[in-house]
């Protein structure tokens, strides 16, 4: 009975720290300026990409409904697949925009970036520089970058660990009825 009742304490905690996880960098930009200042812009999963809200939402929606149902079959396996299709959203969008990024030193890869103290703002000199939601390519430049933050790795990860939870829970319930 222990194991039946960890599950959806473990399903809670990870559905608690992949929200969390929503609110680190997930895509961040880096811009140096003519005068030796270096600005990081980043956004969260919120702010980075539509598909990624998406993937958090769907997994946090999992360790929910497995607390919520708890450790019978129905609740384990709606939990695998919420989880299951948020972390394919989250490897889709990863892929998408590895695959939509420009080729270093291709036709149209590449971008004039000037920030000098004479086109900066007295508060911002980055302002116009942050990431944008969906349009999101890794770029490499000399003073741009731009490229995937920690926050999405933690985010996939997260939504790895609800997919093997609710894979096991969904065994460990079956198992359960099958015995009776």
């Amino acid at each position: 009975m222990g194991r039946a009742r960890s599950f959806p304490v473990a399903f809670g905690v990870t559905a608690l720290l992949l929200a969390a996880a929503s609110w680190l960098p997930w895509f961040r930009r880096t811009v140096a300026t003519s005068w030796g200042e270096t600005g990081v812009l980043s956004a969260g999963a919120w702010g980075s990409s539509t598909v990624w809200s998406a993937a958090v939402v769907l997994g946090v929606v999992a360790g929910v409904a497995a607390v919520v149902v708890g450790h019978r079959t129905g609740g384990a396996v709606v939990a695998l697949v919420l989880a299951s299709v948020g972390l394919a959203l989250w490897f889709t969008e990863v892929v998408r925009v590895q695959q939509s990024s420009p080729e270093p030193g291709t036709a149209g890869g590449s971008i004039s970036l000037t920030v000098s103290e004479s086109n900066a703002t007295d508060r911002e000199p980055f302002e116009g520089y942050g990431v944008e939601r969906d349009e999101l390519s890794l770029i490499t430049l000399d003073g741009y970058t731009s490229e995937f933050a920690g926050g999405v790795w933690t985010g996939g990860l997260l939504l790895g660990v609800l997919v093997l939870l609710a894979a096991v829970a969904t065994r460990s319930a079956r198992r359960g009825e099958g015995s009776r």
